[in-house]
Formats: structure tokens, C-alpha cells, sequence
């Protein structure tokens, strides 16, 4: 077997026993390698480590049942190998960025961590990939958290700020109405520093101007741009941030090295409204 077979059996291997327990000397005997020269085959092919790999995929499964509301959330910590109360919270919210409990009330799209298939075929958008847009310029009103592109980065800061945007109903702090059954939620990235590759993401909703904005709130004021919009597949809730990660990975990826087009630097954003996704080109 090559080396992207041995830690794909080995993958398989957690995802069989994701209950039981799993060790990392017992993984790497069973690849035949020694565990530092396992451990680093595990984490170039995967991304993270062996024991990363379980956690985030136990702390995923639990989210799954939490959704489902059929167990208490102390039993479910306790069904996916977390040996407190406690200890399982503190690692939920670590990664999800909310409590379990707040994360049941609300039901929002978590970042869900999936079983990871090596090899597995590259994402495509089905139908038209992507349509062209003037937008005058707009307004945008929300909160902002800090994040980063930088290497090695896993990512959750944004699912995070999204799980915090609903469980704690921070669009009703803007100070603006914002009717549910018609309101676009906006996600925005801004303020890009490209010596430490941070960047200023924000969460939202368009206003016609910043009278009464809650004065804790971050004001955009976006200039009129060629937009190119793209659609997300049908998803899930449990697949649905992963749609849109794949969304833009197909965008960077795909779309913009075989058309040839040029990314101007204009604000890109993204509206959840029936899963638009958008991003300018």
C-alpha cells in the first residue's frame, strides 16, 4: 500500500471505532510506521493530527445528536468518550464557539468536522456556475472578529462568529428592524493586513443608512463593483458550512485560474438567503 491508502485505513479506522477508545501508538502500529513518522503522514495528508482528528469528529457526531434533541446533552458528552460534563462543554464551545445548550435553542449550521476521504472527487457546481452584477454602492451594518488566512490556520473563527450571531441574537443589537422572513444576512470580509495575512470579517445586514446603529456595531460603506455570483448546491444543515467552504475553494481554485479574470480587491461578500453564495471578481 502507498502511504495515502495506509492513512486512509487508518482514518477508517477511527471512523469504525469513533466510540471506543483509540490511541495513538495503536494507530501507528497498525500502519506498520513508527508514531512520529505516522503522526506526520497523518497530518500532511489530513490536515491535523491523529487525536485532532478524533476530537473534532466526536465533538461533530455530538452536535449532531445534540440537534436532534432525543438525549440529554450531559449523555451525549458522556456517549462521545468525554469523561465530564465539563470537559465536554468546554471542548464544544472551543470548537463551535457556543455551549451546547445555546447551540440546541438555536439549531443554526455548525463547521461541522465530516470523515475525510483521500482522493475524493473534486467539488463542482452544478448547472451555471456563476452570473455577472452591478451593485450601487450599499450600506452595511454588524459585528466583526478578527481572523486570518495564514497557514496551519483550521479556519472556525468565522463559523464561530456565525454560531455566536444567532445563539446570542446579535442582529437584533444592531438597531435596525430586521424582519427574519426577509432579512439578508451579510458575511463580509475587510481590512486585510498582508504582512500577519489577518483580516476583519463581519456579520450583518444592508441598511439604508447608519442613523441608530448600535454604536458597538462596524460600519461599511461599500462601493459599486462588477460582482460575479455563485450559486451553493443544495445542502444540509450539517453540510451546509461545508458547501460554502467548498464553494469558495472552487472560486479560488477552479473558476478564477480557468477564466483568467482578475479579483479587483473589492469587498467580497456572501448572503445566506436560500444559499446565495457571492464574491466579487
Amino acid at each position: 500500500m502507498n502511504g495515502t491508502e495506509i492513512i486512509q485505513k487508518a482514518i477508517d479506522f477511527c471512523e469504525e471505532n469513533l466510540t471506543g477508545e483509540i490511541t495513538v501508538d495503536e494507530l501507528a502500529a497498525r500502519s506498520g510506521y513508527s508514531v512520529y513518522h505516522f503522526c506526520r503522514m497523518f497530518q500532511q495528508a489530513v490536515g491535523c493530527g491523529p487525536m485532532e482528528y478524533l476530537r473534532r469528529r466526536r465533538l461533530s457526531e455530538a452536535a449532531v445528536a445534540i440537534a436532534s434533541g432525543r438525549d440529554y446533552i450531559k449523555d451525549v458528552g458522556f456517549n462521545w468518550g468525554f469523561n465530564s460534563h465539563e470537559n465536554f462543554v468546554r471542548a464544544f464551545r472551543a470548537q463551535f464557539g457556543v455551549t451546547p445548550s445555546l447551540f440546541r435553542q438555536t439549531q443554526s449550521s455548525l463547521n461541522l468536522f465530516h470523515p475525510v476521504k483521500l482522493g475524493e472527487r473534486r467539488f463542482e457546481i452544478p448547472g451555471p456556475a456563476v452570473r455577472f452584477t452591478v451593485k450601487p454602492a450599499f450600506k452595511v451594518a454588524g459585528f466583526a472578529c478578527r481572523t486570518t488566512f495564514r497557514k496551519g490556520a483550521n479556519g472556525k473563527d468565522a463559523p464561530c462568529h456565525w454560531n455566536r450571531y444567532h445563539a446570542e441574537r446579535l442582529f437584533e443589537q444592531i438597531g435596525k428592524p430586521t424582519d427574519p422572513a426577509t432579512r439578508w444576512d451579510i458575511g463580509m470580509l475587510f481590512d486585510y493586513d498582508e504582512k500577519t495575512r489577518d483580516i476583519s470579517y463581519l456579520i450583518g445586514i444592508e441598511v439604508d443608512n447608519f442613523d441608530g446603529v448600535n454604536p458597538e456595531c462596524t460600519k461599511l460603506t461599500i462601493l459599486s463593483a462588477q460582482y460575479a455570483v455563485f450559486n451553493t448546491p443544495p445542502a444540509t444543515t450539517e453540510t451546509f458550512v461545508k458547501t460554502i467552504y467548498q464553494t469558495w475553494g472552487y472560486i479560488y481554485g477552479v473558476w478564477f485560474p480557468q477564466t483568467g479574470f482578475t479579483h479587483l480587491k473589492a469587498n467580497e461578500f456572501e448572503t445566506y438567503f436560500r444559499c446565495c453564495r457571492v464574491s466579487t471578481a
